[in-house]
């Protein structure tokens, strides 16, 4: 089957396509997203209210607040790309792998990249750049993305000014929806020590409650560590330390970490399960009930 490019002068446009053809909830395997772009929106459009995050991804060090990132398992693989075009503009190796197998096999519920290739080609002033996910959330990670990938494409261009047009092509195994995602990022009360949560909790408890308001974002990685610092900082304390109802949010966090290692064993075992959806609405309902304990104090 040849593939029929979808001409456009923005990259929303991809976006609003696949979120139009994947309600949310909803999921497509082997979905295909086939876009022809001018070099000139590429260069001059970004995608701006993700570009700080798409940066974040691309870095070669990790950043503290991603799970993982792109850059990382990239390495020199964009330089790659770039030598491989400038020698031979229809080379086959001009390919970005972002894993192997060896990542792969036994990685049980460790975060790996959904990202898995990038493959690039000019051929009469086009570069055919095809992108392959093993998943792909269309409403929010797709954003980013499409802004990571426009960087590459900009820096191939910087360094290989030959093309005019550039026929973009996304293959996604599984293509789904969930407005409600997290990409990846590990909220920032995950990454407080138990030290300062509990000076927070005496001193200022509607930091905590926004905080875990932050925290309610659907995520295939599930952390406990901030429940577990919580439970542990409230044992310590006394009633008369704080101005909220101690026993209660106590109560209330231990409910939230139990549900939590619920999702967290059934995510171990399986990438997709009826009781998701059921488990993080009612984590999100005991995390919110927290978080208004700790904001009317």
């Amino acid at each position: 089957m040849k593939i029929e490019y979808i001409e456009t002068t923005s990259l929303e446009d991809i976006v609003n396509h696949a979120s139009g053809e994947i309600p949310d909830g909803k999921f497509i395997i082997n979905y295909i997203l086939p876009f022809s772009i001018p070099i000139k929106i590429i260069k001059d459009n970004p995608i701006r209210d993700v570009s700080d995050e798409a940066l974040l991804w691309a870095s070669k060090v990790r950043p503290e607040e991603l799970h993982i990132n792109h850059g990382e398992f990239i390495g020199d693989g964009l330089d790659h790309i770039i030598s491989q075009l400038t020698h031979k503009k229809t080379s086959n190796r001009a390919i970005i792998s972002l894993i192997d197998q060896s990542k792969i096999s036994n990685s049980g519920d460790t975060p790996i990249p959904s990202f898995m290739v990038l493959q690039c080609n000019i051929y009469e002033s086009t570069l055919y750049c095809t992108a392959y996910f093993r998943a792909l959330e269309v409403t929010t990670f797709l954003r980013v993305n499409l802004e990571e990938i426009r960087l590459k494409i900009a820096s191939i261009y910087d360094a290989i000014p030959d093309f005019k047009t550039v026929n973009l092509t996304i293959f996604a195994f599984r293509a789904y929806s969930n407005k409600n995602i997290n990409t990846l990022k590990i909220p920032l009360i995950d990454r407080l020590t138990e030290a300062k949560i509990v000076t927070t909790l005496i001193r200022k408890p509607t930091e905590i409650s926004e905080l875990l308001k932050q925290k309610c974002k659907d995520s295939t990685v599930v952390l406990t560590g901030s429940l577990e610092k919580i439970i542990s900082s409230l044992s310590e304390l006394e009633d008369k330390d704080v101005c909220f109802n101690r026993v209660l949010a106590l109560h209330l966090t231990k409910k939230a970490l139990a549900t939590a290692n619920d999702l967290k064993e059934k995510r171990a075992v399986n990438s997709h399960h009826d009781d998701f959806e059921k488990l993080n609405r009612e984590l999100e309902e005991n995390i919110l009930a927290l978080s208004k304990e700790f904001y009317n104090a």
